[in-house]
């Protein structure tokens, strides 16, 4: 059945999480240099209260700083908030990449595991090692009863 409205419209993929950071980035720069304009502003404006000669002129000025001030605390609270997300973004993204290190490293370490197992079932004999043994230990004897021989000499 149709809809009555029309098709359902594909979702756009979602940003990954650079882009999200990214975007954010850049709307970070965007505040802070319009945050540096209005501090520019009320510069200006401090400068013409201190300057201004009647009160009228100097109430209008400070109504007009207030303004510039308003805005500034806005933008101010508006990078606060991006930034905090951008913080967010950050961390989850780090713990995405110590998941994907984790992941290899316990598939590199099975991998590790399992050519061990073959190495030691193929090519280590353990009644070698335990003949080899053996024959070390009689050398030892053989050794310490000629030492012992020769310390008898002297």
């Amino acid at each position: 059945m149709r809809r009555v409205f029309g098709k359902k419209k594909a979702e756009a993929p979602a940003p990954s999480l650079d882009q999200a950071s990214n975007g954010l980035g850049g709307r970070i720069t965007t505040m802070d240099t319009k945050i540096e304009s209005l501090e520019k502003e009320l510069k200006v404006y401090k400068d013409k209260i201190k300057k201004a000669s009647t009160p009228a002129a100097k109430k209008q000025l400070q109504k007009r700083a207030m303004e510039v001030l308003k805005r500034k605390r806005m933008y101010e609270q508006q990078r606060d908030a991006a930034s905090g997300q951008q913080f967010n973004i950050e961390q989850t993204s780090f713990g995405l990449e110590s998941a994907k290190a984790s992941i290899e490293t316990v598939a590199a370490m099975k991998q590790a595991n399992k050519e061990l197992k073959r190495t030691l079932k193929k090519d280590l004999d353990i009644d070698e090692v335990d003949d080899l043994a053996d024959d070390m230990a009689e050398l030892m004897e053989d050794f310490n009863e000629v030492s012992a021989f020769s310390d008898d000499d002297r």
